[in-house]
């Protein structure tokens, strides 16, 4: 028992001594962890540095206005505003030579007496070219009226084309032919009332002459109504012959070797875009006239199966 108690004594001091030492060091040290106060925080630091830093900015420095640069800047916001002047008054001529030329091929395309209305169109042509003279007179208010062109081209282009197509329509009415890019700026010199010249572009030309085939077609049709068989003809084959011409110029200028050696433009993406478009159109517009023509022939051959063919007596 003596053994046992003296073994039992060691053991029991050791898991004491263990227990005490880890239940009061553990609570001793949690105390101490529990007792600690807690960081200051930093925010009154961070505010102070960040006045200090707006404290110690430097002011903004104003630049003179005799400075050199300002001067510079300030002309190239002159010129700016002029150029987007010029092109808003360029889009509103273009739009007033869009209306006036719609308005003389609704005249063109009444049955009124051949002299009368020819008088009309004239004088409804002069009043357009008021308007295409003002035109001139925006692109040469810079005295650089060739740059000025093409920079403002897409601004006057609709109403050029619209022109362009009355002026042919007019001229196919006149003399049953069709007009060329060289008598369109004849018509342009001739017609304004200071004879400016003014340049036709090619694709302009050509967008202008695939409207027209589209107001031949309305003339046939109501030739065709009216009873004018040979005139319905005759627009006819004069439409094809354009839709042939032109599908032989596309064939040749988008292939750019064939192009080269033939001497045409190589044709741009935006040009390549716009002429695809009226080809559609054009083609369009000779069916329904070759159908109609047709028709007519067809009405001709049973009227005459009916009625049956004369006989000798």
């Amino acid at each position: 028992m003596e053994g046992e108690e003296a073994l039992g004594q060691p053991m029991g001091g050791e898991g004491g001594s263990r227990g005490r030492g880890r239940g009061g060091g553990r609570g001793g040290s949690r105390g101490g962890r529990g007792g600690r106060r807690p960081r200051a925080s930093s925010e009154s630091g961070e505010g102070g540095e960040a006045s200090s830093k707006t404290a110690n900015k430097k002011p903004r420095r104003e630049i003179p206005k005799d400075s050199p640069i300002l001067a510079l800047f300030q002309s190239y916001s002159a010129t700016l505003d002029d150029l987007n002047d010029r092109h808003e008054r360029l889009v509103k001529l273009s739009r007033d030579l869009t209306i006036g030329s719609k308005r003389l091929i609704f005249l063109l395309q009444r049955n009124d007496e051949r002299s009368a209305l020819l008088q009309q169109a004239d004088t409804d042509l002069a009043v357009i070219l008021t308007t295409l003279e003002k035109i001139v007179a925006e692109l040469q208010g810079t005295g650089r009226p060739r740059q000025e062109y093409w920079r403002y081209r897409r601004a006057f282009s609709p109403g050029l084309q619209e022109f362009i197509e009355a002026v042919s329509f007019l001229h196919y009415i006149k003399h049953a032919a069709l007009i060329t890019r060289e008598e369109v700026e004849e018509v342009i010199r001739a017609g304004t009332p200071n004879h400016v010249a003014f340049f036709v572009n090619d694709e302009d030309y050509l967008l202008g002459i695939a409207d027209l085939t589209g107001e031949l077609m309305r003339k046939a049709i109501g030739a065709i109504n009216a009873g004018e068989v040979e005139e319905a003809h005759a627009i006819r084959g004069f439409i094809q012959a354009i839709y042939e011409g032109w599908r032989w110029w596309w064939v040749r200028a988008d292939m750019s070797w064939l192009a080269q050696r033939e001497g045409f433009q190589q044709l741009t993406t935006d040009k390549k875009n716009d002429l695809r478009q009226k080809i559609g159109v054009m083609e369009s517009s000779v069916k329904k006239v070759e159908n109609a023509c047709l028709a007519l022939c067809i009405q001709g051959v049973e009227k005459l199966a009916l009625l049956g063919t004369p006989t000798e007596d």
